[in-house]
């Protein structure tokens, strides 16, 4: 991705924030030198106006994933989204693309989740164990895209793989997403987009409202 290509993803930034609307396809955090990351895109960005840029990573999105990703400038604006994360005033929705038609106008899952390290995925069950997370989400339906759901989710816990795992256990993979035994598609990622965010701002309070609008009519059904 070249500076000019980063500079159009940007959402929203101020002096102690910075928005992104992460494609699919790319890691958000340094997994490798010999791959380039959305911290290191975040890193270069920042370099050209600062001589030693701080990237605090608030919150995470999976490879295949796209959508809203929110960066902090400072350590000290790092702490205090993390609280708002930790507290749950953060209110996080999704756009996600599922194979096979929901009857359903809308609903609510509650699971919970165990991550298989071996497998790198998540399990879900009905059970409460030692080992495992309460997830919940709430999903509402857009409409069809032929023989796919299109939904609008509201992430009401934030677990790993927790929406591609939930919606799966309910027999409605999401697009593309094999792990969970989506069906493959022609497009990059998954079918699954971060698609609004909303936040008290670290500074003045004021609560946020970010969007990252999809571009249905371009998916490949």
């Amino acid at each position: 991705m070249s500076p000019e290509q980063f500079k159009n993803r940007i959402l929203f930034e101020d002096e102690f924030l910075l928005i992104v609307d992460k494609p699919a396809g790319i890691a958000v955090e340094k997994i490798s030198p010999q791959i380039i990351t959305l911290e290191d895109l975040v890193y270069s960005y920042l370099l050209l106006t600062a001589k030693k840029p701080f990237v605090g990573i608030v919150h995470r999105l999976d490879r295949p994933t796209s959508g809203i990703i929110l960066f902090a400038k400072k350590p000290a604006v790092l702490k205090i989204m993390n609280a708002q994360f930790e507290k749950k005033t953060v209110r996080k929705y999704y756009v996600a693309l599922v194979d096979g038609e929901i009857p359903n106008p809308s609903g609510s899952l509650k699971d919970y989740l165990h991550k298989d390290f071996f497998q790198k995925k998540a399990i879900i069950s009905q059970q409460k164990r030692k080992e495992n997370q309460e997830v919940k989400l709430n999903f509402s339906k857009i409409g069809l895209v032929g023989q796919r759901t299109l939904l609008n989710i509201e992430l009401m816990t934030g677990k790993y793989h927790q929406i591609r795992a939930q919606l799966a256990s309910i027999g409605f993979p999401i697009a593309g997403d094999v792990l969970y035994g989506g069906k493959l598609w022609k497009r990059e990622g998954i079918g699954l987009h971060a698609s609004a965010l909303h936040f008290n701002h670290p500074e003045t309070k004021e609560r946020i409202t970010i969007k990252s609008d999809w571009d249905i009519d371009s998916i490949p059904i």
